[in-house]
């Protein structure tokens, strides 16, 4: 063979290599592509993926623009929410037996007609009648407010008990009197007489109050029975739970 044949030969070989070398490298990459799209689905037992994380951070973020967030109402908490407490208006250190000075029950309501009309036959429906008159002993004005100053009379007295106690304890004799117990007592015994005094004012006038009740014997009745109730009530530092 001829150097020109051989030369030609080379350049043949040499130019049909570099027209299949495009195709060959595109056939090879459809080949890959399927392998690879393989790769990405999730094995067996595996969950697939739901989105990307941009969109994941998306669902997981508070609906509504911020300005609608700002501006959601927020609610707000009024006495209507809380639930009344038989002793409301009258917590302090006095306590009464009955519970709330207010308080009625069964019994109460016995006494209450028999205080108003002893020894007259049951009426039909009179325990009616007599919550009617409860009722407008609970809403007067006038008289709660009585109630509210013959409480507190009361409970001065408490507080100046309990008050001259722990001064004493303070003073670190108490097994004895000394100078400087005897000068608390006397300071107490005068503040606890003016208090009595008060007390006494207080309890004189319940005749003159309740008055307001003259033209209905169950109101009237129930008043007496709270007055009565006043009287035995007793001092407590602790919180006195009534069981029903």
């Amino acid at each position: 063979m001829s150097r020109l044949s051989y030369f030609v030969l080379i350049l043949a070989f040499t130019l049909g290599a570099c027209l299949f070398a495009p195709e060959y490298t595109v056939l090879r990459a459809a080949q890959a592509q399927p392998q690879a799209i393989e790769d990405k689905k999730p094995a067996a037992g595996q969950a697939a993926p739901t989105g990307t994380a941009e969109e994941a951070a998306k669902d997981s973020a508070p609906t509504g623009t911020p300005e609608k967030l700002a501006n959601k109402p927020k609610r707000v908490i009024t006495n209507d929410d809380i639930k009344s407490s038989p002793y409301a208006g009258f917590g302090g250190l006095f306590y009464t037996n009955s519970g709330s000075i207010n308080d009625c029950n069964e019994s109460c309501f016995d006494q209450v007609r028999m205080f108003a009309q002893p020894g007259a036959e049951k009426a039909p429906n009179w325990r009616v009648t007599v919550l009617r008159q409860l009722d407008l002993v609970r809403s007067s004005g006038e008289w709660q407010a009585y109630l509210h100053e013959l409480y507190d009379a009361h409970n001065k007295i408490c507080q100046l008990t309990f008050d001259q106690g722990d001064e004493l304890r303070r003073s670190g004799n108490t097994r004895n009197l000394g100078p400087q117990e005897i000068a608390i007592t006397d300071k107490y015994d005068t503040q606890l007489k003016t208090a009595q005094s008060s007390l006494s004012a207080a309890v004189a006038r319940q005749t003159t109050v309740q008055r307001i009740f003259a033209e209905k014997p169950y109101a009237n009745s129930f008043a007496v029975i709270q007055g009565t109730r006043m009287q035995g009530g007793f001092c407590s530092q602790a919180r006195v739970i009534y069981l029903p």
